[in-house]
């Protein structure tokens, strides 16, 4: 049996928690399509969102054992996960829940579920590049206030991303990074934008164990909003609700922890709890008050490192 050492074992240095979007060793985008859409099925953009702002987080998981030297870089977890089943929904449904981390020729790409980015700059304080994500929609057969309201299909996003990193240990504990994504539709489901922005901190990183915690606000635009959030009076109709016309703001706030632990060099497992609360003319919306404006994620993956 091969012998294992300290550094053999050590936490990813840049993994703070799961959802989120790892920043160094692999930043989200072609990890993505790499895994080709495995998370393909998703029920609720929740996830997606969760996801991008949870962004340095898995960085804490996923980057587990990269100190070692010589050790293996890249990284991959698949698992299992419950989300909404739409915006505002207070049902939920399970998920895969998929994170990668893979760099190569100075790039560094990462994916968290449905969101994946690069990050140009490779191993650096700044983190700049492209995002592309994934917005699942919502149909009758999720239940709830759905059956009566129109199906909205798929949604792709795309985007960029700025951060920056500072302060922490040699191991990366103690370390906090600023994060603003924005995203646009361009699948014309609402032909809308939104931006996030996102701050995570590393609690904790040892040989064996990582914990981060992060905090996200979300601005959505007019039309955004109106897709996921909004009753026509024809829906009004069909379903009983009142119509609603929601323009732009903040959609909504959140947080979440991220933990991981390392097995040895190559395997571990990670986990991860998020929880977003619907505000403004979103948290108005007739969908929200017959469902949720707290809107509960969380999975856990079996991650591997090579």
């Amino acid at each position: 049996m091969e012998e294992q050492t300290e550094a053999d074992v050590l936490i990813c240095e840049d993994c703070p928690a799961v959802p989120t979007i790892s920043r160094r060793r692999l930043n989200g985008l072609p990890a993505l399509l790499a895994i080709s859409f495995l998370v393909a099925g998703l029920p609720s953009c929740a996830w997606a969102q969760d996801a991008s702002t949870a962004g340095g987080h898995a960085d804490v998981a996923a980057q587990a054992g990269s100190d070692a030297p010589q050790g293996p870089m890249n990284f991959i977890a698949v698992g299992v996960g419950v989300a909404p089943k739409y915006p505002g929904a207070k049902s939920y449904s399970p998920v895969p829940f998929i994170a990668a981390d893979i760099t190569g020729k100075g790039v560094e790409i990462s994916m968290r579920g449905p969101n994946i980015r690069a990050n140009l700059l490779g191993d650096s304080a700044f983190s700049i590049g492209p995002v592309a994500g994934l917005n699942f929609g919502r149909s009758q057969s999720d239940g709830g206030v759905a059956r009566n309201l129109p199906k909205i299909s798929d949604e792709i996003d795309l985007g960029g991303y700025a951060a920056y990193r500072f302060g922490g240990n040699e191991r990366g504990q103690g370390q906090l990074e600023l994060e603003v994504t924005a995203l646009r539709d361009v699948s014309h489901t609402s032909n809308g934008f939104t931006v996030n922005g996102d701050v995570s901190y590393i609690l904790l990183r040892s040989f064996r164990w990582s914990l981060g915690a992060d905090a996200n606000l979300t601005y959505a635009s007019s039309r955004t909003l109106r897709t996921y959030f909004g009753i026509t009076p024809a829906s009004a109709l069909a379903s009983g609700l009142i119509p609603y016309s929601p323009t732009g703001g903040v959609r909504d706030v959140g947080g979440g922890l991220t933990a991981g632990y390392q097995f040895n060099r190559r395997w571990g497992v990670i986990s991860r709890f998020g929880y977003n609360y619907l505000v403004g003319d979103a948290a108005k919306s007739p969908i929200v008050k017959a469902g949720s404006r707290g809107q509960l994620l969380g999975g856990v993956a079996l991650s591997y490192r090579f």
